[in-house]
């Protein structure tokens, strides 16, 4: 066996592990750490009798291969002292105490076993990489070693962290660090940006690498399995300078291909390869490394709920990683397909997977462990509030949790979902279609929604078409490994036919699953061209081609759909029947709202019954509650900013003037504070509400003039003096009348020709002589002459100079 860096500090960490509960031990890639730090621990007075170390490694073929080698060096075949497991394949014996998990495994394991009695030892592998299932691992077995497990142990191994706060996470923590001289690696960038499609560019790096060195392997970094593939094809029919074994690197590797690459050949290697050789796996032959620097991330899609892979670039911590892979052995080149520039502005490490990602999965085997109390101080790093409250608000709609908040217990169907190793939506998918007796097109269903095989709008026509391979293998392995109960009627599971009856159930399976994702076309539809419009029973909208099931049907589930700047297009989707909809107890609900009407000004009531926000039945009629709706009503006729808001008294008439005539308003609001000897500067709203009591629409207050409502500060004991006291108008001799003005914050006036005061010595009065009008005079053509509020003086002193200009100015009139 040969020696490796590591081995010199396996000592110190057996030594270090026995007075500690936790390690952190950082050392450099290559340095062994995955294949002999967990055998040295198996094998030291550590554990006790039967108990087992658990190695959690991010990707599944590293814990495959570490297992592998693990056992070679053992002398041992996998599933003896050391095995492996991961979804879909297990290699673990009676005798195997050493296992290499994926870490999405562990708290599949946990369901099985709460307080991970089996395991002694717990490692987490490649911690920087920081996925979900590291952190929730990380979380829940330092939940364990604070409460019922004080004795277990717990290892964290990273190339390269920030350790501060994993140390004062971690309790009786201790750190160990491993620095392993580097070989020098030659590195080269683009010198400026490439529109060139990724596989030119990589055909062009592979050439010119190839004339380095001879013998020692290339490792390529692509995003994915589909650039793999167009890669290997291109180099397989273009590099033809030498012999050359052009082999892909990823997840789902085959087990020929797995030889080849990773035993000595005769023949020089060109290893296409996913992020997967980033960390973990050991490649003893590559010196030239030729970096994409992109990879394929996976994210959130709301649409599915499921998570879908993207392509973005990866961060400077991962480039490094890469190129170090290049010098692990021997001095080694790095060809870079990005600019310096490029390189620069990426993040300097990768965000925590629990920042971004769907985290229902991961609440919903939390809770089936017996924990209530996820708030922050559970977490290592604590994930975003908004993604809790999005998680805690799905399953709870999916009927996992009895209430709609994260210290809610798991129900019956919550417990029997997280023992389906599937997401949230398709478990409770598979839950349902047991139960009705369609398990197998359930599955098939479920293949196509992990797989993005959704090309078609009606998703039933999935059973019309050729599946792919991937589609048709991720299926057999849903129908394989879903353990749920056995059927209640077994005469029920006979092969689906597209019967009315099969169909209906199909929906049913569909709706447990999406119940948020139901749509309701829209009534009123302007779409123009191929769309119509559909409205989410939670809120927005989505554009759907004008197609015969949108064009027949009103409601659907909506499966896929593609979000383009600020509109939204369905891709795939299931027709509903309205019946469908009421088995969703949960969304369903009664209400009765006051709305209002534009175009009347006026308060309507609506009551109906409701699938979120759709509108299932619907009625109008009058408000049931008149002070709510005239609360709504005065708002809005009186445009206030806030509720119950008092107005100026300008504003106030500015709003009701399209009741009243603003004169004829202004007028009467005079009247009043001639009348009551007080200014009136402001309306509250408890006076507008005075004022307009029981009105919530415009006709109510055409009917009875709003002139008339403003009376109501007078009494009925008081209005005829009001009127006495401030008439509408000034009578002579019983003869003739002058209407009277009257403006706020003015004195009132009159206005009438110096003729019609002839014969009067005295001002007139208002208010039982009281308040002297202001008398505005006129000439014959009816333009101002004078002001005054005192007629007897205006005849003694001003009038005999006024005769004269009026005698010549008008010498047809008499002026005595």
């Amino acid at each position: 066996m040969n020696t490796l860096p590591i081995d010199n500090l396996l000592p110190e960490i057996l030594k270090k592990i026995q007075h500690h509960q936790s390690l952190v031990i950082q050392a450099s890639p290559g340095s062994g750490k995955t294949t002999r730090i967990p055998p040295a621990l198996l094998h030291s007075k550590i554990l006790q009798e039967n108990q087992e170390v658990w190695v959690l490694v991010p990707r599944r073929l590293a814990a495959k291969f570490a297992a592998l080698r693990v056992a070679q060096e053992l002398g041992e075949e996998v599933g003896e002292q050391v095995g492996y497991h991961f979804r879909f394949e297990k290699r673990i014996g009676p005798k195997t105490r050493l296992k290499f998990f994926t870490e999405g495994m562990l708290l599949r394991l946990l369901a099985e076993d709460p307080l991970a009695f089996k395991a002694g030892i717990i490692i987490l592998d490649e911690f920087h990489e920081r996925h979900l299932h590291t952190d929730l691992a990380l979380s829940y077995l330092v939940h364990l070693q604070k409460t019922k497990r004080p004795d277990l142990k717990l290892l964290i191994l990273s190339a390269t962290l920030d350790e501060k706060p994993l140390l004062s996470f971690l309790p009786n923590s201790y750190s160990l660090r491993l620095e392993t001289a580097l070989y020098e690696t030659r590195l080269t960038y683009l010198s400026k940006t490439s529109d060139e499609p990724l596989d030119k560019l990589i055909k062009k790096a592979v050439l010119e690498a190839l004339k380095i060195e001879q013998g020692k392997d290339l490792l390529v970094f692509l995003p994915g399995m589909s650039e793999i593939r167009k890669c290997q094809e291109i180099l397989e029919r273009e590099v033809k300078s030498e012999p050359l074994d052009i082999l892909p690197l990823h997840g789902d590797l085959a087990k020929e291909t797995q030889a080849l690459i990773f035993e000595p050949g005769k023949r020089r290697k060109i290893i296409l390869s996913t992020n997967i050789a980033e960390s973990s796996l050991t490649l003893e032959n590559v010196n030239i490394v030729i970096d994409s620097g992109l990879r394929r991330e996976a994210s959130f899609s709301w649409w599915t709920g499921l998570a879908q892979l993207q392509t973005k670039n990866i961060s400077q911590a991962s480039a490094i990683q890469r190129c170090g892979r290049s010098s692990r052995t021997s001095a080694g080149y790095c060809f870079r397909l990005y600019t310096l520039g490029q390189f620069q502005a990426w993040p300097a490490y990768d965000t925590a997977e629990i920042e971004k990602t769907d985290l229902s999965q991961s609440i919903l085997e939390l809770k089936n462990l017996g924990l209530q109390n996820l708030h922050e101080h559970f977490w290592f790093k604590s994930p975003p509030a908004v993604a809790l409250q999005h998680a805690t608000e799905l399953l709870f709609y999916l009927g996992a949790l009895s209430e709609n908040n994260i210290s809610s217990a798991l129900t019956s169907t919550g417990r029997q979902m997280a023992r389906i190793p599937l997401s949230p939506r398709l478990s409770r998918l598979m839950l349902t279609a047991q139960e009705e007796g369609i398990t197998e097109k359930a599955a098939l269903i479920a293949a196509s929604l992990s797989e993005g095989f959704l090309t078609d709008l009606d998703i039933f026509s999935i059973f019309e078409r050729r599946l792919p391979e991937n589609v048709e293998k991720v299926k057999t392995r849903i129908i394989e490994n879903v353990k749920i109960k056995p059927e209640k009627n077994p005469g029920r599971g006979r092969a689906f036919q597209n019967t009315p009856q099969d169909i209906a159930k199909l929906r049913h399976c569909l709706l447990s699953a999406f119940p948020d994702h139901v749509a309701q076309k829209r009534k009123t539809n302007s779409e123009p061209g191929q769309n119509i419009a559909l409205n989410f029973c939670n809120g927005g909208s989505a554009l759907a081609p004008r197609h015969l099931l949108t064009q027949s049907h009103d409601f659907f589930i909506v499966l896929e759909a593609q979000e383009n700047r600020d509109r939204v297009q369905v891709k795939s989707l299931c027709v509903l029947e309205e019946e469908d909809l009421l088995s969703q107890e949960t969304w369903l609900h009664e209400k009765t709202i006051l709305t209002w009407d534009t175009k009347s000004l006026g308060v309507s009531q609506k009551s109906g019954f409701y699938y979120g926000d759709l509108i299932l039945n619907e009625q109008w009629g009058t408000p049931s509650s008149i002070q709510e709706a005239q609360k709504i009503f005065l708002e809005k006729v009186f445009q206030l900013s806030k509720p119950e808001q008092s107005l100026d008294i300008h504003q106030f008439i500015e709003k009701a003037s399209r009741f009243e005539d603003k004169i004829q308003l202004e007028n009467l609001l005079g009247r009043l504070e001639v009348f009551f000897d007080k200014k009136i500067s402001t309306i509250s709203f408890k006076e507008l509400e005075n004022i307009l009591e029981g009105v919530y629409q415009l006709k109510q207050v055409q009917d009875l003039p709003f002139s008339k409502r403003l009376m109501h500060w007078v009494s009925p004991q008081k209005q005829l003096e009001f009127d006495q006291k401030v008439p509408l108008y000034w009578e002579k001799d019983r003869k003739k009348k002058f209407k009277i003005h009257y403006r706020l914050g003015q004195a009132p006036y009159l206005e009438a020709r110096l003729q019609d005061f002839w014969g009067i010595q005295e001002t007139p009065k208002i208010k039982q002589g009281e308040i002297a009008l202001t008398l505005h005079l006129l000439a014959p053509n009816g333009r101002p002459l004078q002001v005054t509020q005192d007629l007897k003086s205006f005849w003694e002193k001003t009038y005999p100079d006024l005769k004269k200009q009026l005698s010549r100015r008008y010498p047809k009139h008499p002026w005595p």
